[in-house]
């Protein structure tokens, strides 16, 4: 097998960095506490007026006719159905719109990191638990927590320690989990591993 002479790997892997630069300065992010980049890509994306060629499924709201759904959540929620990569950012996330906007969130809570996701709450709430516990591990988590902990509390084989969240007489409603609550039940139990908490209190 011959190389090309006119292939040169390193000036176009030089070439391609290059690009990635020029849009990441061209890009829609801010980097600053009053930012909100998904969003603002988002607008960005429609400013600019991209089209874009992927799966079916986002459509960006112009399928020409929005879905009967559009009347009760209006036709924004279906602009923003905007594919992350080709869309909202470039194909390699050049404009760091996502890393970027789970920096800022850490520096909002107080995190060492965020990481988002969307693939919805229940492979979110099974592969955090699958990743952080053992079987015959415990593990603090509010007791009316979603129905996914507990099938990952089946998956993982680790057992709860319940945290009480506070209970709205008025409403007949359990909220978050309030810090102080959640302290004295990992004092109580040091062999806790992980807490897993649903709406917390921040």
């Amino acid at each position: 097998m011959t190389m090309d002479a006119n292939l040169d790997v390193d000036a176009q892997r030089a070439r391609n960095a290059e690009k990635a630069q020029e849009e990441a300065e061209r890009g829609p992010v801010r980097k600053t506490l009053d930012a909100a980049p998904i969003a603002e890509a988002i607008a960005a994306y429609h400013d600019r007026g991209d089209l874009t060629f992927g799966i079916p499924a986002h459509r960006s709201g112009r399928s020409g006719r929005l879905p009967e759904a559009a009347h009760v959540v209006g036709p924004d929620a279906f602009r923003a159905d905007i594919g992350m990569d080709k869309g909202i950012d470039t194909r390699h996330q050049s404009w760091q719109v996502e890393p970027t906007a789970m920096e800022l969130f850490a520096d909002a809570v107080g995190a060492d990191q965020t990481l988002f996701s969307t693939g919805g709450s229940s492979q979110n709430v099974h592969v955090a638990m699958l990743a952080t516990v053992r079987p015959g591990e415990q593990i603090a988590m509010a007791r009316n927590g979603h129905k996914s902990a507990l099938a990952a509390l089946v998956l993982s084989g680790a057992w709860p320690v319940y945290v009480e969240p506070v209970y709205d007489a008025a409403l007949q409603v359990a909220h978050g989990v309030e810090a102080a609550t959640l302290e004295a039940v990992l004092a109580e139990h040091p062999e806790v591993r992980a807490a897993l908490v649903f709406t917390p209190s921040y």
